[in-house]
This record gives structure tokens, sequence and C-alpha cells, in this order.
């Protein structure tokens, strides 16, 4: 019978009746409290706790007579940890929100009758301070600090930055500010960071070749090369959907050099590059019409 009934549900192939309204909360009235805490027994503020009855659905039934969803309820901790709710069920499992380093286990069963706690432990992490300046010691702001692969942030104003990384740590940081050369640095010596050599910026205007008016859309990807070594690279098409600021322009670096531009991996030009800055307009390659389903 309940096999039946779900598939009727799941089909739609039961007869639709007038929407109606069984018992409207579908379990028993409960007061529940309880609390949150770290793994030194210290409340956690303004977590959202999730409180759920798994055994039965709603109450609330749709035209075919299928309950639509689990009662739940969301508390929020007070600056102690604690949170308490006045419910018309009497859930049996808790969900608590990823809070920065916390960890909670993904679904916690609870018996409502009594006060609930919630222990959170934390991953291991540690977390990065230091400064990125230039050769003259001047502050170098929005450089990217970061392990290679993973997470990383900004400089300010000020060019500093924090970071906090996972557990296991990396040995290096990259720095990377568009108008340097990226560096690789020990992260032992990243309490300062000082990038030397600087590298050219080079604005470049792409053409369609059809219209030969700045590309729109599709937007095309723009890359520097010296040699087989990709130096710097950047998007071009519209402001909305490359954030630089003009149509069809977009700024990329490259150290001094000859340079090699390609436009969507595809060549089409090679220019002596200097310290200086540089504006260069390029013509994209002919795209080749799609046919057919491209996916």
């Amino acid at each position: 019978m309940r096999t039946a009934l779900l598939l009727a549900c799941l089909a739609g192939a039961a007869v639709a009746q007038p929407r109606r309204q069984a018992d409207p909360d579908g379990g028993v009235p409960t007061s529940v409290t309880g609390r949150v805490v770290d793994e030194t027994g210290a409340g956690v503020a303004n977590v959202v706790v999730t409180l759920t009855d798994t055994t039965r659905l709603s109450g609330y039934v749709d035209a075919l007579g299928c309950g639509t969803y689990y009662r739940q309820h969301d508390a929020v901790t007070d600056a102690d940890g604690r949170f308490s709710a006045a419910l018309s069920f009497r859930p049996n499992r808790a969900v608590v929100e990823k809070r920065g380093w916390l960890r909670f286990p993904s679904e916690i069963a609870i018996d409502a009758r009594r006060p609930i706690l919630i222990t959170a432990s934390v991953t291991p992490h540690r977390t990065w301070t230091g400064t990125v300046v230039d050769a003259e010691g001047k502050p170098v702001a929005q450089a990217r600090v970061g392990p290679l692969n993973g997470s990383f942030t900004r400089t300010d104003a000020e060019g500093r930055y924090t970071l906090e990384i996972e557990d296991p740590q990396p040995a290096e940081f990259r720095v990377r500010r568009i108008g340097f050369k990226p560096l690789m640095v020990p992260t032992k010596e990243a309490d300062t960071v000082v990038l030397k050599e600087r590298r050219a910026l080079l604005t470049v205007t792409v053409l369609d070749p059809a219209t030969k008016q700045p590309v729109s859309s599709p937007f095309v990807q723009v890359a520097a090369f010296i040699g087989a070594e990709r130096q710097g690279f950047c998007t071009a098409g519209r402001p909305e959907e490359t954030s630089e600021p003009t149509m069809g322009t977009c700024v990329l670096d490259a150290d001094p050099g000859l340079v090699t531009l390609r436009i969507d991996n595809v060549e089409v030009q090679t220019v002596r590059v200097t310290t200086a800055p540089q504006a260069l307009t390029v013509t994209a390659p002919a795209r080749a019409p799609v046919t057919g389903n491209p996916y």
C-alpha cells in the first residue's frame, strides 16, 4: 500500500483531490533547549541549529495526498552558545552550519526531551600575516598571496595581508601583482615580501575580424608568451563580462623581451617589449562556424 501511494505521488497518477490539511503540525509539541560549544567548552555564538523531525512528513499535503516536507525549525545560539525553541513537533535530528574553522557532524541524532549538547571540533590551521612592498619599500596593494594551488588572499592599501590555511601548511607562497614579476617565497620568509622586478604593462585592443570593431561577445582570451612560458593573460570583450573598463580591451603584463601574443591560443603577433607601458591593437583569428549541436 505504501509503495503504491509513493508511486502515485511520484508519477502524479493519483486522482487529484481538493487540497486538504491533516494534523497541521504533524508532531508532539516540545520545548527544546541546548548549547553549542567548541573543544574547550566555550559557547559558540550566532550558529544556526536546524532541528528536524524525520519520522514523519508534515501534515500539509498536496492535491495528490502527498506530504510535502519534514517539519523543521532554525534556532540561533546566543552569546553563550545557548539556544531554545518552543516547537509544535518533536525533532530527532539536528544539523549545525559550518562556522569558520569549527566543524560539526553532518547530522546529529538528538533526544529533544533532554538538553542538547553539540560539540564542535577545530580544523587544524594557521594564520599567516605579512606585508608586500616594491623595491623602494612602498606598499603593493591588491597583490595576490597564497600557495600555488589553494586558497589565497589580496593585500590591502597598506600592502598587508592575512591568510588562514588548513594543515598541512605549504612550503611556499606565490606572490603576484600585475606589473611585477611573480615571486615564489618560502612561507618562513613571507612576513615581508619584496617585489623587485617590474614587468611591462600591455594594453591590448582586440578587433573582430569581420567588423574591425573591438570584440564584444563572445569574449576572447589574450595571453603573452616568451617562448613556451606564459607571462600574463587577460580577457577582452564586453566590460560587464570581463571586468575590464573598455570594450574589447584588456591589460596584461610580460617580462621585457620578444613577446608573442596569443588569442584563444592562436598566435597573432610578436612584439618586442621593454619595461615601458605599451598599447597594441590586434585582430582576433576568425572563428570556425559552429554546426550542429556543440554539446
